[in-house]
Parts: structure tokens; C-alpha cells; sequence
């Protein structure tokens, strides 16, 4: 991420799913490209079909992504 860049956060989502909770953003960057490369990420192996339909995923380089809550916490900070 970018230090001192704001991203928008687009929705949140909390869902179970295989036995435990997840709770994704899905977050933009106002360049409309560059994108979370962690979990959740476009090229993450995390995704299913199922999920991909549910969420709305897109493999696009459109600066829209999923990352998880607690990266999210990590990652994004007002220091």
C-alpha cells in the first residue's frame, strides 16, 4: 500500500463459509490501478467459483480488490 494514498472501501462483507466466519472489504484505489497482492487478493488461490459469484469477483487490474479485515487493520493505518 502507499503511504499517505487514501482507497475507498466500496462494502464489507461478513459470511460463514467452510466452518468459519470471513469478513472481507472489498476496497478501491482512485488511480483505478494497482491492487492488494495478499490473501483475497485477485490472484489468490482462496477464491472458489461459488465465492467469486457471490462477492462479484473480477480478475481485472481496475484497482478494485478483496483483502481480509484483519489485513486490512494491519496494512491500512492513519500513522
Amino acid at each position: 500500500m502507499v503511504y499517505g494514498h487514501a482507497y475507498t472501501m466500496l462494502r464489507a462483507f461478513k459470511f460463514e463459509h467452510e466452518g468459519e466466519t470471513l469478513r472481507l472489504l472489498k476496497m478501491r484505489n482512485p488511480w483505478g490501478r494497482g491492487e492488494w497482492n495478499g490473501a483475497w487478493s485477485d490472484g489468490s488461490d482462496l477464491w472458489t467459483d461459488e465465492l467469486k459469484d457471490q462477492l462479484g469477483w473480477e480478475e481485472r487490474d481496475d484497482g478494485s480488490f478483496f483483502i481480509d479485515y484483519e489485513d486490512y487493520l494491519n496494512h491500512f493505518n492513519a500513522t
